[in-house]
């Protein structure tokens, strides 16, 4: 069922964590339960604002996700996540941006709280199709650079927030 519901972005992640851990020669029981934690990332969140909307857990995720890589989040939210941070402050940065390309997303469906979150999504993506594709071309810039920074996630960060609040 998790499998079902993670996107390519989450799938490739939690195979390159279960590589690394190989890799470092972690135990085989240890290192599944690392890649479960990973993969269940966000589901407390999740079933904890179904329940409180009175929605679908199982739907609730899937616009979640669907959000996430219509804005490519899911990709910024990894590429925080993964950040090796020169000092304590890039490192709080980071965790803090991380946290916050969930949370736009959760904000996000509770403000717009309905029994179809999926549907709100598509219509909201469909509504927003031009500034989308220019938020994404900051994503995809992002992508493409030799190195990303601490300034480029805050960067998406920040757009997100507006882009989220319309």
């Amino acid at each position: 069922m998790v499998g079902d519901l993670l996107r390519p972005e989450a799938r490739a992640e939690t195979g390159s964590l279960r590589a690394r851990l190989d890799e470092m020669g972690a135990p085989r029981s240890i290192a599944v339960r690392i890649v479960r934690l990973f993969e269940m990332n966000g589901a407390i969140g999740l079933a904890t604002m179904a329940r409180k909307l009175g929605v679908d857990e199982v739907q609730l995720t899937r616009a979640y996700t669907q959000l996430g890589e219509a804005l490519g989040l899911d990709w910024a939210q990894n590429a925080a996540n993964a950040f090796q941070a020169r000092d304590q402050w890039e490192r709080l940065l980071t965790a803090g941006l991380a946290r916050d390309f969930e949370q736009l997303r959760l904000e996000f469906l509770e403000r717009r709280k309905s029994a179809d979150p999926v549907a709100v999504v598509d219509a909201w993506v469909r509504e927003q199709g031009p500034r989308i594709d220019q938020f994404r071309r900051t994503v995809e810039r992002a992508r493409a650079a030799s190195q990303v920074t601490a300034p480029m996630l805050a960067q998406i960060a920040t757009q997100a927030r507006v882009l989220l609040g319309r």
